[in-house]
């Protein structure tokens, strides 16, 4: 889709560029912003750049020819050279020179191109997986309810594989597309499920979308200003909405974010610091997060874009004749620069660890086995099939079962669940005279209950109640003795329940509060624990339990308090929950893997924000671990001004850049790595901190060292400082220049 410049093709160069409407428009710029024509070509939507090939991929502007008067969409690739512009002609390729009217583009986790093609009057509108190197298209999906797609426009893919994308009617106003038989909604799409669904349908038009770096608001343009070919109507929406997501699967919080004059957006994108880029008929506007305009990209005919190049700074723009470079200081999210790899293959999860868990059928399984048992003995029980936590899956009855061992059977179960041991050892204990068994918590000394065991690993559980002791254990026998399946589930390690804690407890330090931080599993219960000297003894139970209640619900605890103060009391009743702000979830690949809980913060409020802090540091720790590639070039820039190159769970990349002695730093968890590039220093390693203080979670800075070990470094010299051992450089050239690898103990 097309703004239409008043002044013909755009003009911009370096002089008149940019606009600023709000001082922290410079941090977007830099000190060096330019803008700068790359190439003549007939770019229109979808621009994706692909960092494992400095390459830049878009779909052409629709072109009417032959008989039918059909538009037609190619898909191109540009061939990069880091930041040389402008570039040659014949770097521009044809990928797919055929599309059923393709648009907008993404890139999915295993590096293939997502497409939305908007359809023909004779071939229904999809999205689709294009692999570039094969030329290959398969469909995802181009229905919803037995009913064709209207015209997909833009897609995005989040880091759980799912698939979102806005469907207008545009194909049917452009006259390419039978008359609509859905609404214009916004859409999202699961692979591995093939399960479809409409996330919002409130737009006039969907256009645009992105999500926020933390993926935790979407961002929508609407164009509906925008409806027949040229129009443009100031009474219908011209504006970007935000929307809060919700357990990786729904949308909730609608709110207005920002109106677009001149014109309406269509491509929308954030940067690293979530700043909000949406085109408009000026160029490109550039908005906090708040909604507040701070500056403009002035270039008129402006469609879509997107953030590439070695360092993720430059904006690769669209405008139907031309694609255009601005070179920024903003970046893109770290996850839009990971690098894609056009080969499937087993990836690591980083600092994630799975388990089994019973599946339905596992369940079933369990249970038809044991009342089978049960009916062919006669007795009258109660089975019960629980989790490893000692939840429930499955209750069942034999008829004449008594009602009180309902309960009794739940108890049995949980028991040996939690024990990882069957219920009768717990009551061998007490019969054998060690009474102090009974006071184990959670715990019942009543035969009956089995663990239920895959390779070695306890997943749940049987208890039967009703007959004799040894006759109701016989049922939980033969059930956990039948074949049963599980499926394999991520699961919350202790050192990603460790990132997420200390994460709030350096943010909590930097702002000078002492809350509690609890980090719990998928279950509730605790995993780790943050307690600083300062925090109150209350806030350890109450960090605990919304924690608990944002793992067992499934939600923030905030809901809960919001529930009951605006006219849902009986919120307080629900089991398990308290209606306090400052519990989080923790996700990984939408499913809840645990939880992290505040208390004691400044106020109720700062409690919530740092455990939002907390359940992002846990869900990046959960990212896919791919190998990374750095151009000399890219090396190179970042050298200029020093900066990390890569921050990973447990570790980080710094590509340092120091010409002035510095103050002595100690880092509690942390080993540097240290190679040297370019210069000289003199460091001191070791010896007595002179007035240290603390700046974070293990971290620690002073005015300087007495005693220590002193150390010459020049070019190709590595030094290696383990956790614990303050050091200080007291010298260095102008420049020096080293990588600094910091891996996490």
């Amino acid at each position: 889709m097309r703004h239409t410049s008043l002044t013909g093709e755009p003009a911009a160069g370096p002089q008149g560029a940019f606009l600023a409407h709000d001082p922290e428009f410079a941090a977007v710029l830099g000190a060096s912003p330019r803008l700068v024509r790359v190439v003549e070509t007939d770019a229109h939507e979808g621009p994706v750049y692909v960092p494992a090939e400095d390459a830049l991929y878009f779909t052409t502007l629709p072109r009417r020819s032959g008989a039918s008067g059909l538009p037609e969409v190619a898909v191109k690739r540009l061939a990069l050279d880091g930041e040389r512009f402008p570039l040659e002609q014949d770097r521009v390729s044809v990928v797919l020179p055929v599309t059923r009217v393709a648009n907008g583009m993404t890139l999915d986790l295993q590096g293939r191109l997502v497409v939305c093609e908007q359809g023909t009057p004779t071939e229904p509108a999809r999205i689709s997986r294009l692999d570039p190197a094969s030329g290959q298209v398969e469909a995802v999906v181009d229905g919803f309810g037995g009913l064709p797609l209207n015209s997909p426009n833009d897609v995005v893919v989040r880091r759980d594989g799912t698939v979102w994308f806005t469907d207008p009617s545009y194909g049917y106003l452009q006259g390419f597309r039978p008359e609509p038989r859905l609404g214009d909604y916004v859409y999202r799409c699961d692979p591995r499920s093939g399960r479809l669904a409409v996330v919002a349908d409130c737009f006039t038009k969907p256009n645009g979308l992105a999500f926020a770096p933390d993926e935790r608001i979407l961002y929508v343009t609407d164009s509906g200003a925008n409806q027949e070919p040229g129009s443009y109507h100031a009474g219908l929406p011209h504006h970007v909405v935000a929307f809060d997501v919700r357990d990786g699967r729904h949308l909730t919080g609608q709110r207005l974010l920002a109106v677009t004059v001149p014109g309406f957006p269509d491509g929308i994108k954030v940067d690293a610091a979530g700043r909000v880029y949406a085109s408009a008929g000026s160029g490109v506007q550039v908005f906090t997060s708040a909604g507040d305009l701070i500056g403009e990209i002035r270039l008129p005919g402006a469609v879509n874009f997107a953030f590439g190049g070695p360092g993720g700074n430059v904006l690769f723009i669209t405008t139907d004749t031309a694609i255009w470079a601005a070179v920024l200081a903003a970046t893109a999210p770290a996850a839009g620069r990971q690098q894609h790899t056009r080969e499937r293959s087993v990836t690591s999860m980083g600092s994630v660890r799975t388990r089994r868990a019973l599946d339905a059928g596992g369940v079933a399984a369990v249970m038809t086995a044991a009342e089978q048992t049960a009916l062919a003995k006669g007795y009258r029980v109660v089975i019960a099939v629980v989790d490893a936590w000692g939840h429930v899956l499955q209750l069942r009855r034999t008829e004449g079962a008594q009602p009180a061992s309902d309960k009794v059977a739940m108890d049995k179960a949980r028991t040996a669940a939690i024990f990882v041991r069957p219920s009768r050892e717990i009551e061998q204990q007490v019969s054998g005279g060690r009474l102090g068994a009974l006071a184990l918590h959670g715990a019942v000394a009543l035969t009956g209950g089995v663990p239920l065991r895959v390779d070695g690993e306890v997943v749940g559980a049987v208890g039967t109640s009703g007959e004799t002791p040894d006759e109701d254990e016989s049922v939980s026998i033969a059930g956990a003795a039948a074949p049963f399946s599980t499926v394999e589930v991520p699961a919350l390690s202790r050192e990603q329940a460790r990132q997420a804690a200390e994460a709030v407890g350096t943010a909590a330090t930097a702002r000078g509060v002492a809350p509690v931080v609890s980090v719990v599993d998928a279950g509730g219960e605790l995993v780790y624990l943050w307690r600083p000297d300062a925090a109150q003894v209350a806030s350890v139970a109450v960090t605990t339990d919304k924690a608990r209640t944002a793992a067992l619900y499934r939600r923030p605890s905030k809901d809960f308090e919001e529930q009951a103060a605006h006219g849902r009391p009986s919120a307080l009743h629900l089991g398990g929950a308290v209606p306090l702000q400052g519990g989080m979830p923790i996700l990984h690949d939408g499913e809840v893997v645990g939880a992290v809980g505040v208390s004691g913060a400044s106020s109720a409020d700062e409690d919530q924000e740092l455990a939002v802090l907390g359940a992002q540091a846990a869900a990046a720790a959960t990212g896919r671990a791919e190998a990374t590639f750095f151009s000399r070039t890219a090396v190179d820039a970042r050298f200029q001004t020093g900066g990390l190159l890569l921050e990973a769970p447990g570790y980080k990349v710094d590509a340092a850049r120091r010409t002035a002695p510095g103050e002595v730093e100690y880092h509690e968890r942390v080993v540097d790595i240290m190679h040297v590039v370019e210069g000289g220093a003199t460091v001191v390693t070791g010896g007595e901190m002179v007035e240290p203080r603390s700046v974070g979670a293990g971290e620690l800075r002073a005015r300087s060292l007495r005693g220590g070990t002193t150390r010459e470094l020049a070019t190709g010299d590595v030094l290696v400082i383990p956790a614990g051992v303050p050091h200080q450089f007291v010298a260095v050239s102008d420049p020096f220049l080293y990588f600094v690898a910091k891996v996490e103990r």
